[in-house]
């Protein structure tokens, strides 16, 4: 990967932050290209200690959404005093940057813009005088990781370091980036939740994973950029998009759900009865499928064994083949319909047209136009949505 356009960036032009920090220097910007996992140091001169040093970025904490810009730690920065040349009084700071993902200012687009820098928490008057002890919660989890009492919400990013999350937390917000963490209860996640534990009794719902995550309970209706996720059951709209190669692996699927791109090994097991839908995606040498669908756009590598219930589509194709029935394309939102394969769209009628709601068609996309059948099934509503 190649870095370009670096400069430092006066803290002074940024909006002040709601907490106190101290920057002993500039922040550094830079362009990073990059489509899988970068590691990159970073050195600062005449520093001597370490001094709880943490980094600190000004940004989207949703890639790509200025929307969400603010403040925050970001938590994969390592850092150790270095020694080079004979040269002592220098911090090397360690990042580790994933295209798309927080610490990148954009989303997914082969480029890691990164705005940081060494910062440390100034003490407030509390700090400075006497305190009684504190009392540690039987969670543990860090201060900035605690949940909003009136709203079971939280807010933030953070590293929850391996602890169990609390039971009451049923929602993570939108700018939320919660890391190593074990759920032993629901969640519904409008963020990103990366290497992390879902426990048996547990159901994830919605946003983005990343790194390892090991699933022992449910998960639905998500969107996997990370390394690996492995183990439990899958539900719902399961949308692998890693940039890195990440693999889903010896899953079993719930009935219904419709698996989507990337990579799928191991032994992956569908529900005999509703048998689940995998598509747009490449299966690895040596998995095991049973009671699966296999639509038109899935590749089968070699040594791949297909057990009972292993269906592959045949033409004519059928949207059913892409895991649509009537009910689903009635029920289509903008970003489902614009996250459809343009060869599902070849599969229409105009019955099928007809049902799709005006309002998801305002995402339609040029490729998915020229492909789409049946729009002679349109209505005056639905083509007065379509950009």
């Amino acid at each position: 990967c190649s870095i370009k356009n670096a400069a430092l960036v006066d803290i002074s032009s940024l909006p002040e932050s709601t907490e106190s920090y101290s920057f002993p220097e500039s922040l550094v910007t830079f362009e990073l290209e990059a489509t899988e996992t970068a590691h990159l140091d970073v050195y600062y001169k005449y520093i001597t200690n370490l001094d709880n040093f943490v980094y600190r970025k000004y940004g989207p904490t949703i890639p790509g959404d200025n929307d969400t810009d603010s403040w925050y730690n970001f938590s994969n920065a390592t850092f150790e005093l270095a020694d080079i040349n004979n040269l002592t009084g220098i911090v090397k700071v360690s990042l580790t940057l994933n295209d798309g993902q927080i610490g990148d200012d954009t989303g997914i687009d082969g480029i890691i813009i990164d705005d940081g820098g060494i910062a440390t928490p100034e003490p407030t008057l509390e700090d400075t005088t006497t305190k009684p002890p504190e009392v540690t919660t039987t969670t543990g989890l860090p201060d900035n990781c605690s949940v909003r009492d009136d709203s079971n919400i939280i807010s933030t990013i953070c590293n929850v370091e391996q602890q169990v999350f609390p039971e009451k937390v049923e929602i993570i917000s939108d700018i939320s980036s919660i890391s190593n963490a074990i759920f032993e209860d629901d969640v519904i996640n409008a963020g990103m939740i990366a290497n992390s534990i879902v426990g048996e009794e547990a159901t994830l719902s919605g946003g983005f994973l990343s790194g390892n995550i090991n699933n022992e309970g449910i998960i639905k209706d998500i969107k996997f950029v990370g390394n690996e996720l492995s183990g439990g059951t899958l539900s719902g709209h399961v949308i692998n998009e890693s940039q890195v190669g990440g693999v889903i692996t010896d899953v079993e699927l719930a009935a219904g759900t419709v698996l989507k791109g990337g990579k799928i090994g191991g032994t992956i097991i569908g529900e005999p009865n509703v048998p689940p839908v995998i598509t747009a995606a490449e299966i690895l040498p040596g998995a095991i499928l049973s009671n699966v669908h296999l639509s038109p756009t899935v590749t089968i590598s070699d040594d791949v064994i297909l057990k009972e219930g292993v269906t592959i589509a045949t033409e004519p194709y059928q949207p059913e083949d892409f895991g649509l029935n009537a009910e689903d394309i009635a029920n289509l939102t903008p970003e489902l319909l614009s996250e459809l394969e343009p060869e599902a769209l070849a599969t229409f009628t105009a019955e099928d047209v007809a049902l799709i709601p005006p309002e998801a068609l305002s995402e339609l996309q040029a490729v998915q136009i020229a492909t789409m059948k049946g729009l002679e099934g349109l209505t005056i509503e639905q083509f007065a949505e379509i950009p």
